[in-house]
């Protein structure tokens, strides 16, 4: 993993780096370890100085990707950052893609696919609530009918 933002603070521009399990600002090498502030299920928050300022690594593994945030604002866009909340009610529907655990290593991929899509849908604000609901019935739906149909061509052969 190797992502790299550019940013000015105080009017000096600073170069940082995630490169493996290190973090480089301006060249300046540190453990990403060292730096750790909370770890979550789905992500884990890290905390950098960047002159004067104090910047938020946030290394997401399902949703976003990785993100710097000083005073509140995404540096890749620009844009306010909105932490990633998952609603309670959306555990229901990956507690219902687990289910597809059952069907071997297909099943386990797709189940996998269904809780990421979940996660994704479920905590983006911009959709109305029951868009999302909506749209992860949807994925849900879709994830049983692929499984059933690759079920039903294999039984076939």
């Amino acid at each position: 993993m190797s992502k790299v933002w550019k940013v000015k603070v105080d009017e000096k521009g600073y170069e940082i780096k995630l490169k493996g399990g290190k973090v480089l600002v301006n060249d300046e090498a540190k453990k990403l370890k060292s730096c750790l502030v909370k770890r979550g299920w789905f992500q884990s928050d890290y905390a950098l100085d960047v002159g004067s300022k104090k910047a938020t690594l946030i290394v997401s593994s399902l949703i976003g990707g990785t993100k710097l945030v000083i005073d509140g604002k995404d540096c890749a866009t620009g844009e306010e950052y909105v932490p990633v909340n998952i609603p309670k009610w959306s555990y229901v529907f990956m507690a219902l893609h687990m289910i597809n655990f059952i069907n071997g290593a297909l099943g386990v991929l797709i189940g996998f696919i269904g809780c990421s899509a979940t996660v994704s849908i479920s905590s983006n604000k911009k959709i109305h609530i029951a868009a999302r609901v909506g749209l992860n019935l949807a994925v849900l739906i879709l994830a049983y009918a692929v499984i059933l149909g690759i079920g039903i061509t294999a039984a076939s052969l």
